[in-house]
């Protein structure tokens, strides 16, 4: 810690009030002093005092038109400054602190009243230096968590697969990914089982860090999955997830654990025989054919969690899909965004498939695009309440 005392500047035409100030303040304070207005402006760039002690009456400049100076310039509009002085009018007061002061002592001074006014205008002086040293060190941090969170963000994009790749092995796909801060714990994934196309979309507990962690393990999960499960049971495969989620989060175990979980939907897409198989555990799957957008329910289950079933039964749907259909997996964040006017409600799944079959003779690409401006001009002032993704394939 440093011992260097505070600073304390007098300023006054009077010697003698000066030699008066600087033994009531010394050997507490360090005590610098001016006999004019220049001088003092020059010290009070130079040394930065934490007090100014300032007389009003001063030739050539005086004590208020030396503290307007002092609060226009930034290098000094924060050094408090108190008015000495033997004008005793409440309108010379009022004017000294509409200059900018913050206290006013007449003359002739206590000194033991000078002394006790300094100590608490100082202590305020120090407590502000803190808060300042407080708050550079928020926004340094603020600023690493900030630059950390946009680097996981590349990370996170670089784990979503390229729906590229599948050009030649089915029609079109298409991805609308939007997480609620910079990263999510949505993850969707794509990739071939053989002859087959799978299409899985997950959404972790939480959002933001939180969430990117989750998502992080179940993009782990189902990695294992894929390699260690490959019969192409949706269902089975969703269970197989549950167990190795479960197993990585420590969660299978009894301890103290926190329980965390997920949402999912997998498709298993047989492009030559244009059948989809699909299982879904809150989540659910949308189909647009040429008769309309139907909606194939999910079980009504969450995964991963400590609580959860260890051996989770759910439901295969077998789909077979007509000339143009379009499959769409989305997360609750879609539906679940408020709006619509002076009286919010949900978006909710019906006004989803209805925007889907108004626009299903548009290339994917685009639909997710309206879907995207609908949500926009659904929400209006309403801000994004969960991250997003809704996932679009066409055999």
């Amino acid at each position: 810690m440093s011992d260097a005392k505070d600073v304390v500047l007098v300023v006054d035409d009077d010697p003698a009030n000066i030699l008066v100030m600087s033994q009531t303040l010394r050997p507490e304070y360090d005590v610098l002093f001016a006999t004019d207005a220049l001088k003092a402006l020059a010290l009070a760039v130079e040394r930065q005092p934490g007090l100014i002690l300032l007389d009003v009456m001063m030739p050539e400049m005086d004590g208020y038109e030396l503290c307007r100076r002092l609060k226009a310039d930034t290098r000094t509009n924060d050094i408090p400054v108190v008015f000495i002085t033997s004008l005793e009018e409440p309108e010379a007061e009022v004017k000294g602190l509409q200059c900018g002061a913050v206290d006013y002592i007449p003359k002739p001074f206590n000194p033991p009243v000078v002394r006790a006014r300094v100590h608490n205008h100082m202590e305020m002086v120090r407590a502000r230096r803190r808060l300042r040293q407080y708050n550079r060190q928020l926004e340094d941090t603020g600023r690493m968590v900030a630059a950390g969170i946009r680097y996981a963000s590349r990370i996170q994009g670089a784990m979503l697969p390229d729906l590229d790749r599948l050009k030649g092995v089915v029609a079109e796909t298409a991805v609308m990914w939007k997480p609620f801060d910079v990263v999510g714990g949505d993850f969707y994934w794509v990739g071939r089982l053989d002859d087959k196309v799978v299409f899985a979309l997950i959404d972790c507990t939480g959002h933001g860090v939180p969430g990117a962690f989750m998502a992080v393990v179940a993009a782990a999960s189902l990695a294992q999955v894929m390699r260690d499960h490959r019969q192409g049971d949706p269902a089975a495969m969703l269970a197989a997830l549950n167990q190795v989620f479960r197993h990585l989060l420590q969660q299978d175990q009894g301890g103290p654990a926190a329980d965390d979980g997920f949402d999912a939907a997998l498709c298993v897409l047989d492009p030559e025989r244009r059948h989809v198989s699909f299982a879904g555990a809150n989540m659910h799957l949308l189909v647009a054919e040429p008769g309309g957008v139907k909606r194939i329910r999910g079980d009504r289950m969450g995964l991963g969690y400590a609580t959860a079933p260890v051996h989770a039964q759910l439901t295969t749907h077998q789909i077979p899909l007509a000339k143009d259909s379009a499959c769409y997996l989305f997360s609750d964040g879609i539906v679940d965004n408020m709006g619509g006017g002076p009286r919010p409600q949900l978006f909710g799944w019906r006004r989803l498939a209805e925007v889907l079959d108004q626009n299903r003779d548009l290339p994917l690409s685009e639909q997710v695009d309206t879907v995207a401006a609908h949500l926009a001009q659904w929400c209006g002032d309403q801000p994004q309440r969960d991250d997003m993704t809704l996932l679009a394939f066409r055999p």
